[in-house]
């Protein structure tokens, strides 16, 4: 599956990646890739690997599977650097409430959006120029 960092020793994830009940529920260890291109042979690995063994999900998502929360949130090992000790950038995570994103801009990253396939099931909240959000 994939991620996104949102800080130097977390990514966030779908649930779906790290616990599925009818697979025996939450994964006991996930190994992290940071900035894996696996286009380039051999796999391109500039951050190298990380484990995770400990993660949150919503009760909802690990209990009953429920769509609308399949989020996880997974701590690393260690914090992630590359070779040199460089840290990536991160995107960072907060939780805000409608009136706090009213007439804010919002950059929603990821699938199914990076593929250009609007979600049926992800009301329009905004329209720029042709892109949908």
């Amino acid at each position: 599956g994939k991620g996104v960092l949102v800080g130097d020793q977390f990514a966030l994830t779908a649930g779906h990646v790290v616990s599925i009940r009818n697979f025996g529920g939450w994964a006991s260890q996930v190994l992290v890739s940071p900035g894996l291109d696996a286009s380039s042979p051999p796999n391109n690995l500039p951050y190298g690997q990380y484990y995770s063994y400990q993660g949150k999900a919503t009760n909802l998502w690990t209990d009953y599977e429920d769509s609308d929360v399949d989020f996880a949130l997974l701590k690393l090992d260690r914090a992630v650097t590359n070779r040199q000790g460089n840290t990536p950038g991160s995107m960072g995570i907060a939780a805000l409430s409608e009136n706090a994103l009213d007439r804010q801009w919002i950059n929603v990253t990821g699938y199914p959006g990076d593929k250009g396939i609007p979600d049926p099931n992800i009301p329009i909240i905004a329209q720029d120029g042709g892109r949908t959000l």
